[in-house]
């Protein structure tokens, strides 16, 4: 469950995760992972440098009821040819998280992502940038999306 606002640019938000526990009957009480309720606040804006051109800062905190959390520092640029129904981004994101017992987690995440007409491709590579690094040397992600909004652009995310 969440809210966002949008206005000029500027956007904000919180969410909430996880809001009814459930048991799954099928595993074991003792076994079963625990899902704790989960908040995210973020808020950002949006800048447009030109007619195609924006350039996006945001921060995001994440917590939850375990006592863990995050905090994400994002840096967006995206450009977009409308005559050719083409647009790019490219984000950087520098995670800092913590859990209850302290252990803290560093990552860097550079992001590039495509955008023909109304699908969408993206590619990240997050690096490990404490202790992990000698166990897990990062990971990759691919993400796919088509955009079902036919909204005027600013209201389609």
């Amino acid at each position: 469950v969440g809210a966002y606002f949008v206005s000029y640019g500027f956007f904000a938000g919180l969410s909430f995760t996880n809001l009814a526990p459930m048991k799954m009957p099928a595993y074991d009480v003792n076994l079963e992972p625990i899902i704790p309720l989960t908040g995210l606040f973020f808020i950002g804006n949006e800048f447009q440098t030109n007619s195609t051109e924006r350039l996006e800062p945001s921060l995001m905190i994440k917590a939850n009821a375990l006592g863990e959390w995050q905090g994400d520092a994002n840096i967006k640029y995206s450009s977009s040819f409308p005559k050719d129904n083409f647009a790019y981004w490219l984000q950087l994101t520098y995670r800092h998280g913590f859990d209850a017992n302290n252990n803290q987690s560093l990552n860097l995440m550079p992001m590039v992502g495509f955008q023909f007409d109304k699908f969408h491709i993206g590619y990240t590579y997050t690096v490990d940038l404490n202790r992990l690094v000698r166990h897990s040397y990062g990971t990759h992600q691919i993400m796919l999306g088509y955009t079902l909004c036919s909204a005027p652009e600013r209201f389609c995310r």
